[in-house]
């Protein structure tokens, strides 16, 4: 069969003639028709091949360039510092992504084509990050807008000049009018912004003056600003204020009950200087210690200047007293206190005053806030003084030495004169059992310290009695300071225990029942044996026991026990040897099998813990029969917790001493535990 005329050149040439005779075609232009008709229907599936390929290259090309304009977007969005040249690094991107992605298509009008197409992905790309970098603009913009309003506030806050701060508050205003005129707020938020602003300086200002203890300066500031805030804010804040009055109130009122009663008058006894700052970090001025020379050298600085931040509350530095609140040219803003018994200190430079002349403060009495006031201030400081029989102080050389102690108070006596004054005035039940909380509150404070004085007084007596060679015969041996600061009631029976002992002397026995009690709860109870009162066993004990026992319960305080203890297993395994194991353990001989069982149990400790077994077989070491015959050993036996250095052979002795590993040479008692340890484990 002939081969069909390709398309290209279809007529050209001459069709081939068959050997056979073809019978005469009545149409022989119907043929050549069929033949074009199939050769443009060929043509055709040709053209849409082609078509189909260069859409196929033109979806291929688009997918990768849009996958690069995703990834260039994530990109440049992680870069937010940089988001003014997003546009620019936009476009020099995508022109290249474009680039790339067009050799994926083979055809030169379907590139073109492309290239139109991605002309408006990138405009319009360009116009997402335009937009998104113009709302970061403004985003950093309103930032900035902040924090100058932030600092516009808290230089309004410290100033005292009310012209300068009204002159921020226009500042502020300004500031955002010009926010508002550049596009980078609303009116609407600008209006917002304005108010809030405004509302959040006069009550923060407020909160400050409230916080120093200020609380008629802050309803003089809130009624002259009532009209910036908000009616909720402001109903809150006067009740807030109210609430404050109440308070100040309850505490001055139940400050002057308890400091003006008392059963027992100690004042003249002695207690804490403290820092009138209660340890905020201030700085000594240059210059400003105690003594410095002042005015080339005519005269000296009488107190101590503390450089810290304005509106530092100051607190009394020596306990309770009578204020006097003064003003003068250079010490501007003065608090002095009397605090009886000779001790006054001053207060100076105090930028606001809180309390009264005539008012009775105590320790928790907020006096004032630090300042620059005067003109002889050159920055915030405290100048702080203090007088001792009229004679200038170092403040420094006295900051937690003695000055007045705490007082015992009649609860009743105070509770009689809170309702009899509430009555007088008519208080509210809950304004009269307000105040009687509060008194109640510094009572027990007072109460608390009272008792830790006694406390620790007791304790510095003890020592001092435990360091006396002979013993205590008298009252007098103990320090006077200490008497000073003792219980009066136990000062007079520790009295009336040495009189008793004095005449006692020559019938106390050493080992007697007392000391015998002692010695084991020193053992089995260290906790209950520290908390003692061991002035008590005066005439109990003979002085050298007593000496003994102060001496290691001071040891207990000082160096708690610490690590794993063995009281309860060594205690139930001599109360079961003691029923169950033959070996009947008295009272007298407690002590010193229990330090026997104890030097094998914490020989045991440093491989394992020890075990019920452990703990047995260290009482049946403690309590075995050591046989003392043969060879230079005398005939006879004793138990191995009751042998001294002097029942060992001198043999024994000179090699434990030649292999002691210390400096100094062992005592009897390591020379005895070390003789225990051995026997015990050859025996075992």
């Amino acid at each position: 069969m002939p081969k069909l005329p390709d398309i290209t050149d279809l007529g050209a040439r001459p069709t081939p003639v068959s050997r056979r005779q073809i019978a005469t075609n009545p149409r022989p232009g119907v043929v050549g028709d069929a033949v074009a008709d199939l050769g443009a229907q060929i043509a055709g599936v040709g053209i849409k091949m082609n078509e189909q390929r260069d859409q196929l290259d033109a979806a291929k090309a688009k997918a990768e360039f849009l996958k690069r304009d995703a990834l260039t977007r994530q990109e440049l969005e992680k870069d937010a510092a940089g988001y003014k040249t997003w546009e620019q690094r936009y476009t020099e991107a995508m022109k290249s992504a474009r680039e790339d992605a067009s050799k994926m298509i083979r055809s030169r009008s379907g590139r073109a084509m492309f290239e139109m197409e991605t002309d408006l992905d990138i405009i319009r790309g360009q116009g997402v990050l335009a937009e998104g970098a113009r709302k970061r603009d403004v985003d950093a913009q309103r930032g900035q807008l902040q924090e100058s309003l932030a600092g516009l506030q808290d230089f309004a806050l410290d100033e005292k000049d009310d012209a300068i701060r009204e002159n921020n508050i226009s500042a502020a205003s300004n500031l955002i009018q010009a926010a508002q005129n550049s596009g980078i707020i609303s009116a609407t938020d600008a209006q917002d912004m304005r108010r809030s602003w405004t509302q959040n300086y006069v009550v923060q200002r407020y909160e400050t003056l409230k916080r120093a203890g200020d609380l008629e300066g802050s309803e003089k500031w809130l009624n002259a600003n009532r009209n910036r805030i908000d009616p909720s804010a402001e109903i809150s804040l006067y009740n807030g204020l109210e609430d404050a009055k109440q308070d100040r109130f309850v505490l001055n009122t139940a400050e002057q009950f308890v400091a003006g009663i008392s059963i027992r008058d100690t004042t003249a006894k002695q207690s804490q200087f403290t820092d009138p700052l209660r340890g905020r970090k201030a700085v000594t001025v240059e210059g400003g210690k105690f003594g410095a020379p002042r005015d080339g050298g005519s005269r000296t600085h009488s107190g101590v200047d503390y450089a810290i931040a304005r509106g530092t509350p100051i607190m009394s530095g020596a306990g309770a007293g009578k204020a006097t609140v003064s003003k003068s040219a250079k010490g501007g803003n003065i608090v002095t206190i009397d605090h009886g018994n000779g001790v006054v200190t001053k207060y100076m430079h105090l930028d606001s005053v809180n309390v009264k002349t005539g008012q009775q403060v105590t320790d928790e009495t907020v006096l004032g806030g630090v300042g620059s006031t005067g003109a002889s201030s050159s920055g915030n400081h405290l100048h702080y003084e203090v007088y001792v029989d009229g004679k200038k102080v170092d403040p420094t050389s006295i900051a937690g030495t003695p000055r007045q102690a705490p007082r015992m108070h009649d609860m009743n006596s105070v509770y009689r004169d809170i309702d009899a004054r509430a009555d007088k005035e008519e208080w509210t039940p809950e304004l009269r059992e307000r105040v009687k909380a509060q008194a109640a509150k510094l009572i027990e404070r007072d109460n608390v310290l009272l008792e830790r004085q006694y406390r620790d007084a007791s304790g510095e007596a003890a020592i001092a009695i435990a360091n006396l060679p002979e013993g205590i015969t008298s009252l007098e041996q103990i320090p006077k300071a200490t008497r000073d600061k003792m219980d009066p009631v136990q000062l007079a029976e520790l009295g009336a225990k040495i009189r008793e002992s004095n005449r006692k002397a020559a019938e106390i026995k050493p080992g007697g029942s007392r000391s015998l009690e002692l010695d084991i709860m020193r053992r089995v109870d260290p906790v209950g044996f520290s908390k003692l009162d061991l002035t008590k066993d005066v005439g109990k004990v003979t002085d050298g026991e007593l000496r003994t026992f102060i001496l290691a319960q001071a040891d207990l305080i000082a160096k708690p026990k610490e690590g794993p203890d063995y009281r309860q297993g060594i205690q139930s395994a001599i109360t079961w040897g003691s029923k169950y194991g033959g070996v009947k353990v008295s009272d007298e001989d407690f002590a010193a099998v229990y330090d026997t069982m104890n030097g094998f149990i914490e020989k045991v400790a440093k491989t394992r813990t020890p075990t019920k077994d452990d703990y047995d077989e260290a009482f049946k070491s403690a309590t075995r029969e050591v046989k003392l015959t043969g060879g230079i050993w005398f005939d006879r036996s004793k138990p191995l917790y009751d042998l001294s250095v002097g029942d060992l052979p001198n043999s024994v002795v000179a090699d434990i001493k030649k292999a002691w590993p210390g400096k100094e040479p062992p005592t009897d008692e390591q020379v005895l535990e070390v003789f225990r340890a051995r026997y015990a484990d050859r025996v075992r």
